[in-house]
């Protein structure tokens, strides 16, 4: 009887695989506003204008965990023309902090468009960001800043002495110890529909059209707790899950698969999953993809969707479907 329970036991660790875990983070929105380019505040405050995520990143080269900022301007609170022969609407710098010595991590800017992100350096400060003081790292195009603006803008930052978490970065400046982001949006027309102007000679005309300008937390850092995402196998089957705290502005999601690791991901849903959630509770969802083969790893992603076409990426995780013996169940 005992060597039957051991045997038992030993066929239930091999065919049976756990839960992942799930990938965290963290989001800040910048609510305060300081137009350019005489930094005079012409601009409403406290309107989201743009929203900075910082999540971990599990394939850093130097064997630690990284993160990965990703910071994206509110399309619906800005009106622009889309190129070409339009405006180039997008953030053309990004100021944050670290907790640690500079010379320890190392960032590279990466975005849909490759060849403008390749354009972007990542420099240690101490740097002024026009209106919230002086930042330990700064992220600016190295070339025609006009011409290579990001939305989002994507940081991965990587270490070589130690795994860096969230908290590395939700740093406030030393000049402005109310401040822990800062970006710079241009090539808007409007914001929130109006078309704002500045004193271009200082004569006290408001002669120019603002499109430009900085935008800050001022103080008022509010996290918002980005979804839990979990991979479990199943025979023939994997089962995503996510749990929300929070949805704003939230239209839906897609759920992305590649089998290979550092694969290109595929969207594996028909339609949108609907956002069933609002911006003082979350929601629960759950997704089975049945088109998958035991034995073999599927890696997953996350996509969320907000009103404005703005996209937001959670994981990766992983799982290998296995047939569960009857007798196992």
């Amino acid at each position: 009887m005992k060597k039957v329970l051991i045997i038992l036991v030993g066929l239930f660790l091999l065919f049976s695989t756990p839960a992942i875990a799930q990938q965290e983070g963290v989001c800040y929105d910048l609510w305060c506003a300081n137009a350019a380019p005489d930094g005079v505040i012409y601009l409403t405050e406290y309107i989201p204008y743009a929203r900075v995520c910082l999540v971990p990143k599990i394939d850093c080269s130097s064997g630690f965990s990284g993160v990965t900022i990703t910071v994206t301007a509110n399309e619906s609170i800005f009106g622009f023309v889309p190129g070409p022969g339009g405006t180039n609407f997008g953030i053309q710098r990004f100021g944050f902090n670290y907790t640690g010595v500079p010379s320890d991590i190392f960032a590279t800017v990466t975005g849909a468009d490759a060849a403008k992100a390749a354009k972007w350096s990542v420099v240690a400060g101490p740097s002024q960001v026009d209106g919230f003081g002086t930042f330990v790292e700064v992220a600016a195009p190295t070339t025609k800043p006009g011409d290579n603006r990001q939305q989002p803008l994507v940081i991965s930052i990587c270490s070589d002495v130690k795994n860096l978490s969230a908290s590395d970065f939700v740093v406030p400046n030393a000049s402005d110890p109310a401040q822990h982001f800062a970006v710079h949006i241009a090539g808007f027309t409007t914001v929130n529909g109006v078309h704002y102007y500045y004193d271009s000679n200082n004569d006290g005309i408001l002669d120019a059209p603002l499109n430009s300008a900085f935008f800050g937390n001022c103080g008022e850092l509010t996290a918002i707790e980005l979804s839990s995402f979990t991979a479990k196998p199943g025979n023939g089957s994997v089962t995503l899950n996510w749990v929300t705290e929070t949805e704003t502005d939230n239209s839906g999601f897609n759920i992305l698969r590649t089998e290979k690791k550092n694969g290109d991901y595929t969207q594996i849903n028909e339609y949108l999953i609907p956002s069933e959630g609002s911006s003082v509770t979350g929601a629960n969802y759950e997704f089975s993809d049945d088109s998958v083969k035991n034995g073999k790893t599927y890696w997953y992603k996350l996509q969320s969707f907000d009103l404005g076409g703005g996209t937001e990426d959670y994981g990766p995780v992983e799982a290998q479907p296995k047939k569960v013996y009857d007798f196992l169940k």
